[in-house]
């Protein structure tokens, strides 16, 4: 990967830390006086992709990147994956990265669209966290959705392109976000609730994942499986704390599909659709790619050396993986070809 250069905005009044992660520079902007009854609405708006103040250019030279989404192409040829708040593109067999957003936004979450030509995403850019779609090359940037209370996360494209689904994050009395999922069309409007959170209002566990099965008639998802609706910290790594289940979005009905011991998260099918990978927390506390055969119900693992993943935390995001556990590793399994992992 080639050096990779970022803006962070920061105040003069601030020290700048060497010690201190690039994430937490960003502080408040130094204040324009106003003048003979000038009012906040004399206030040019806020504008994430270029606020006010003072700025420092950063040039980060690495090779590595860690708790970043990654998406194979339909082709297999490309890597998508976002790191530090851009995308960024990569040939599959090694080379330089090229990035496809450029800015102090945070974008991330990339995922192909199953023609290759465009590319679904997460950006902040309006002020939430809403769904966007872009070209391949990183060009005419669109917004989906237009959240201003709730944020969106874990886009997953329909087998015609035509749709994406989506987590939508819900907050009750507590700060942490519950899940739903949303189906959304690319071509814009309010959305459409695909999966409700049995715990009503009051949710806090999460929901989220989405993964449209080959043929386009059903959904899988992970789902905090937890007893009660308050969300705990003292969960038991190595036991079910999500699961994977399937949504029929003809008849409404769902069924679970795997779960137990260790938990599932991150259902990916395979591209002929008679296999799932997904992603299991190990006794070793380790996490493992499984794959399970939908007509045997076989599950077996592939892969047993991933980072620990995310499913004790609150996964508002995602139950993601760091390093070489990226989040989409499941995903990544079928991406390429039905019998290798990237």
């Amino acid at each position: 990967m080639r050096p990779c250069n970022h803006r962070y905005h920061y105040s003069d009044r601030e020290a700048f830390d060497e010690q201190t992660s690039a994430l937490s520079i960003i502080t408040d902007a130094p204040t324009t006086s106003t003048t003979g009854g000038a009012n906040e609405d004399s206030k040019p708006p806020w504008d994430v992709s270029n606020p006010p103040g003072n700025w420092r250019e950063i040039t980060i030279d690495t090779s590595t990147s860690t708790w970043s989404f990654v998406d194979v192409s339909p082709d297999g040829k490309t890597l998508i994956f976002d790191m530090l708040g851009d995308i960024y593109q990569l040939p599959i067999d090694g080379g330089q990265a090229i990035p496809l957003t450029d800015g102090i936004e945070w974008n991330f979450q990339p995922t192909f669209s199953p023609d290759g030509k465009k590319i679904a995403f997460i950006s902040d850019r309006d002020g939430y966290d809403n769904l966007w779609i872009m070209d391949a090359n990183g060009e005419n940037p669109v917004q989906i959705t237009k959240e201003s209370q709730h944020n969106i996360h874990n886009p997953a494209w329909s087998p015609d392109g035509q749709w994406l689904a989506a987590r939508k994050g819900t907050v009750s009395r507590r700060s942490i976000p519950a899940g739903e999922i949303w189906l959304y069309n690319i071509n814009g409007g309010k959305g459409i609730e695909l999966v409700d959170h049995p715990d009503g209002k009051k949710a806090q566990k999460s929901i989220g994942e989405p993964a449209f099965a080959v043929d386009g008639k059903s959904l899988y998802y992970s789902q905090d499986t937890t007893s009660g609706w308050v969300w705990q910290y003292n969960k038991d790594a190595t036991g079910e704390i999500f699961a994977i289940k399937q949504l029929d979005l003809a008849s409404g009905e769902t069924k679970t599909i795997t779960g137990g011991p260790g938990g599932a998260i991150r259902p990916t099918p395979s591209p002929d659709g008679s296999k799932l990978a997904f992603v299991k927390r190990l006794p070793n506390f380790n996490s493992a790619i499984f794959v399970k055969d939908l007509k045997t119900g076989d599950e077996l693992p592939v892969f047993n050396e991933l980072e620990r993943d995310n499913q004790k935390p609150q996964a508002h995001t995602a139950t993601r993986l760091p390093s070489t556990g990226s989040p989409t590793t499941a995903t990544s399994y079928f991406g390429l070809r039905d019998s290798y992992i990237a």
